[in-house]
């Protein structure tokens, strides 16, 4: 009774009918936010060459832009994760759009090579709460539930075809719908009772999932696999060019690479629950590698 009393209203908005189909509208909304990083992680490298042509800069140098943006990127990963945490995940993804609407924004008045630097280490910084609070935010509304996989697979599979779609537009659009977490976890913040929590020994203590070596290692396998990933994502395109290829052709074997990675996340949401993360996530790393090799 008294967690229906302190509901009040929003009871009626969350109610058994609400409750079937609001998650889905957030995984739709967190979809919308992953886009806009295949806008920003795919597209660099087919502005590669006419960068270089343009202000006659090194290859190295070009590079240096699309670093800064990485740095950004990792910083704001992590920071925006703990803010959606903390607080509400909408002005967080607000501040993501104001990041990322103005550092693209002012790309087309640069004229140096620190002013694109700076420009896309804001896109960067902006970027990161672009995957970890839909994310995370995904994760929490389906707790526990059998189609948990297939909503984390759709929204990660946004990154395969964000290029699409202009990173502003789709944050601003996607916040309207977001909330932090379910209606029990809003009932949590006002009573300070916790009726969904895990077990203490996952949240505190030596046994904190973040303190294990477990963890650690797959931070490490997962970073690496990503510096591959995104060298490749920039450099492929130039390259290509430098050995005959068509630029055309070479941006379609780009946006191919992108395209192809949509099943694996599907698959990778249906197949996590029955084979284990683990073991896709190695077989995945295998497959990156044997391509790797073969790309050489």
């Amino acid at each position: 009774m008294a967690v229906r009393d302190i509901r009040g209203p929003q009871h009626a908005v969350h109610g058994r009918d609400a409750s079937r189909w609001y998650p889905w509208l957030v995984v739709v909304a967190c979809f919308g936010l992953t886009l806009t990083l295949g806008e920003t992680f795919w597209s660099f490298g087919v502005f590669f060459k006419p960068l270089e042509q343009e202000f006659g800069w090194s290859r190295a140098a070009v590079s240096s832009i699309f670093t800064a943006f990485l740095l950004g990127y990792a910083v704001s990963v992590v920071a925006s994760g703990k803010a959606a945490d903390l607080y509400n995940p909408k002005p967080v993804l607000l501040a993501s759009a104001v990041l990322i609407g103005t550092g693209l924004s002012l790309c087309s008045l640069a004229n140096t090579i620190h002013q694109f630097r700076f420009f896309l280490l804001l896109v960067g910084l902006g970027s990161g709460a672009t995957w970890s609070v839909p994310n995370s935010t995904v994760q929490r509304w389906f707790y526990k539930r059998r189609d948990a996989g297939i909503a984390l697979g759709l929204v990660i599979s946004g990154v395969g075809v964000g290029a699409l779609v202009f990173a502003p537009l789709i944050i601003l659009s996607s916040t309207f719908a977001i909330r932090p977490s379910p209606p029990e976890t809003m009932v949590v913040r006002r009573t300070g009772r916790n009726l969904t929590a895990p077990s203490e020994a996952m949240t505190t203590g030596v046994d904190h999932p973040l303190r294990t070596w477990a963890f650690a290692a797959t931070v490490f396998v997962v970073s690496a696999g990503m510096f591959i990933f995104q060298s490749i994502s920039a450099h492929m395109v130039p390259h290509a060019i430098d050995m005959g290829i068509s630029p055309s052709a070479a941006a379609a074997a780009l946006g191919l690479m992108g395209g192809l990675s949509i099943p694996g996340r599907l698959l990778s949401g249906l197949l996590s629950a029955r084979v284990g993360w683990h073991r896709l996530l190695a077989l995945s790393f295998l497959g990156m590698g044997a391509s790797m090799v073969w790309l050489w």
